[in-house]
């Protein structure tokens, strides 16, 4: 799974049967930085059709016939433009391999754009296209993020008439996807050398917000249930996690287990997938929604409760002093 530079000229590259040796030397020039960055296993192109440099001056059909075919399959059919495989040292879906073909990309553009003839280069194959796609999940994940955010804490501020709870459990989530990242950071990186995949924060996060609100809702409405027939804060609290801490717990460690199947996978990506999303699922239903989503309501007390807008209460019913207790 190579990726490739393509480089194009207003000039032909051959011409008669014989290249054009400014061209050639350009792609020669471009071939030898990109072999001696980090991370490269073989470099082949036009000049470098075996993965070592020949001389491209004397080679015609008649001198050596095989490394002239070989040139001329790497120059495309427009005799303009010109393909270079790369091949990495290591896996061409990682976080360094993409790295790497961003330190190809940023050398290529400052120091190829304005050379002689070249009128354009660039970076593709397997590794460009993940390069590609990071790029565009990075900048599009901080608009995103407050988005969806905003709009399930809406949709809890209507469910359970809180203006506080929304708030907390929107943070919730965000310290659950925090903790996995860094657990997953640290076992991955140091133990098999294999970085953050950059689209398990948006994955994880899109995952945990819509489990972890399905999680929260089951457990605060019914604390709200259990406060609106009479109980104490701390006593509804005590008796609706009995009721639905099991249930959530089983929910949770099905799915956990499921989606924890892909650390079972050769690949590498699947594996830190696997890892992210079980990791993740647990500690938000036995940590989070477990403890200390109960710790932290008992703690705000009546102001769990506290909605600026009357009509959308939904303890209008339960006196001042039992909110207090």
């Amino acid at each position: 799974m190579p990726s490739y530079v393509v480089v194009t000229f207003s000039e032909p590259l051959v011409e008669n049967g014989s290249f054009s040796m400014g061209q050639m030397a350009t792609l020669q020039a471009i071939s030898a930085s990109i072999a001696s960055g980090g991370g490269i296993h073989e470099v082949t192109g036009p000049t470098m059709p075996f993965g070592d440099a020949v001389d491209y001056q004397t080679i015609t059909n008649e001198t050596d016939s095989a490394a002239y075919t070989a040139m001329l399959n790497a120059i495309g059919d427009d005799n303009q433009s010109a393909l270079i495989t790369v091949k990495f040292t290591v896996d061409p879906y990682s976080t360094q391999a993409m790295n790497y073909a961003t330190e190809i990309r940023s050398t290529m553009h400052t120091n190829y754009d304005g050379a002689s003839n070249v009128t354009g280069i660039y970076v593709g194959g397997t590794t460009g296209e993940m390069l590609d796609t990071r790029n565009t999940f990075t900048s599009q994940f901080n608009a995103i993020l407050p988005i969806v955010a905003l709009g399930v804490g809406i949709v809890l501020f209507l469910v359970l008439g809180s203006l506080i709870l929304p708030v907390f459990a929107v943070i919730s989530v965000l310290m659950s996807i925090i903790w996995t990242l860094a657990l997953t950071i640290l076992i991955f990186q140091s133990a098999f050398g294999f970085g953050l995949l950059f689209i398990t924060p948006l994955v994880l996060f899109v995952l945990l917000l819509g489990l972890g609100m399905d999680y929260n809702i089951f457990i605060l409405t019914r604390i709200r249930e259990e406060a609106s027939k009479g109980q104490s804060l701390n006593d509804a609290i005590i008796h609706a996690i009995q009721q639905t801490g099991g249930i959530i717990t089983a929910a949770a460690v099905i799915l956990a287990g499921s989606l924890g199947a892909l650390m079972l996978s050769s690949n590498m990506l699947l594996r830190e997938m696997g890892f992210a999303f079980c990791f993740s699922i647990l500690i938000d239903a036995l940590v989070v929604r477990t403890y200390l989503v109960p710790a932290v309501m008992s703690t705000f007390g009546k102001w769990n409760w506290y909605n600026p807008i009357k009509r959308l209460r939904r303890l209008n019913n339960i006196s001042e002093d039992k909110r207090n207790r």
